[in-house]
């Protein structure tokens, strides 16, 4: 599967990943090393209080693992 992705900036000023129509925020981040967050956790930022649990996992800035299965149809057409 093909995804697109892109950092956007939400009407509040805070960062989100947009990816095929759907936008995820910053959940966790962890691993610390050198001051230097390594493991980021992404969530939906629309659904997740309604049960989506859709998700972006990054390392180093890199993304390992998308899970996509979102509860509800994107808020956005993919744009990119």
């Amino acid at each position: 599967m093909f995804f697109l992705v892109q950092y956007i900036t939400s009407k509040r000023g805070k960062l989100l990943i947009l990816c095929n129509g759907y936008t995820y925020f910053e959940y966790q981040s962890q691993s610390k090393h050198s001051g230097k967050i390594l493991k980021k956790r992404w969530i939906c930022s629309t659904h997740y209080p309604k049960g989506c649990r859709a998700t972006i996992v990054m390392f180093e800035d890199e993304i390992v693992s998308i899970n996509d299965n979102h509860t509800h149809s994107p808020l956005y057409n993919s744009i990119l």
